[in-house]
């Protein structure tokens, strides 16, 4: 670990190295979060060591790998610890520990072997059991950042394709998961992905024909069902795959035992919206047809 005696002498902020569009923070923690998330992943799928930023006795040294992303843009390695409050490190780190409090990464090494280093636990992290398994899950998936207010945002931008109704019950879904209220957090998100649903089916049979369908016995499969006649299999299999979201979410509300969801589960959810919307956004015409 480094010491205080390491530390070099802090630069004036006016002497900082900019990137094009940087604000006062050279990057925001949801980015952070993200670009880290997309290494791990590599480093999940990728068996035996990497160069710099894995080592023998830990899945990420993260200052290397911290290291390899600001050199990648140009930043100059002297620059990247000559500053106060280290702000091109801040940001990484507390993606690192917000990972951690999820439960996929755990600070150390992976285990007690090869003790040829002092243990660095702020500097060297390694991948739970579960994080291995969330991690596979995100390739090639939306990214879903922990902002409230960023992920609102994104999430509000679909409104007008999928109307008032998705943009009440998005936005309580991610106020719900802020205020710790989980069950009502997920049933919000189930019940806005139910507007992406009927969006879509009024989209391809008319508003009159859709609210019919949907009124009538098992309306969601059925208007389901019409939504992805005629598809090819790899494009029903992803809309059925996502719609199980608001199946079992909106019925998880109707059940009167005590229920045992967790923010993990209330954050999965959110998530899995996130991609419902982005998946009926970027194949509306096929969908629709």
């Amino acid at each position: 670990m480094r010491s205080g005696a390491e530390r070099p002498d802090c630069a004036p902020a006016a002497e900082r190295p900019r990137l094009p569009g940087m604000s006062d923070s050279p990057i925001h923690f949801d980015d952070a979060l993200g670009w880290l998330i997309e290494k791990l992943s590599e480093i999940a799928r990728t068996p035996g060591p990497l160069p710099l930023w894995r080592t023998a006795e830990a899945d990420v040294a993260l200052v290397e790998l911290i290291d390899r992303y600001w050199i990648g843009r140009d930043v100059r390695p002297d620059h990247l610890r000559a500053q106060a409050d280290y702000p091109y490190y801040r940001p990484f780190y507390d993606a690192a520990w917000e990972l951690c409090r999820r439960g996929i990464l755990r600070p150390g090494r992976v285990a007690p072997r090869n003790r040829t280093h002092p243990d660095v636990i702020g500097d060297w992290f390694s991948i739970t059991e579960f994080g291995k398994r969330w991690l596979a899950e995100q390739a090639d998936h939306t990214f879903v950042p922990s902002d409230p207010g960023r992920l609102t945002e994104i999430l509000l931008k679909f409104e007008p394709r999928y109307g008032h109704g998705f943009r009440q019950r998005a936005s309580e879904a991610v106020a719900c998961h802020r205020l710790g209220t989980y069950l009502a957090s997920c049933v919000m998100a189930g019940a806005a992905a139910e507007s992406i649903l009927l969006a879509l089916a009024i989209a391809k049979m008319g508003e009159e024909a859709a609210m019919k369908e949907y009124a009538g016995r098992s309306g969601r499969k059925a208007i389901t069902d019409k939504i992805v006649h005629g598809l090819p299999g790899g494009t029903t299999e992803q809309f059925k795959s996502l719609c199980e979201l608001l199946n079992y979410w909106r019925d998880q509300a109707g059940h009167g035992t005590a229920s045992t969801i967790s923010e993990i589960e209330a954050f999965h959810a959110i998530s899995r919206l996130l991609r419902f919307a982005q998946f009926a956004s970027d194949h509306w015409e096929t969908l629709t047809r």
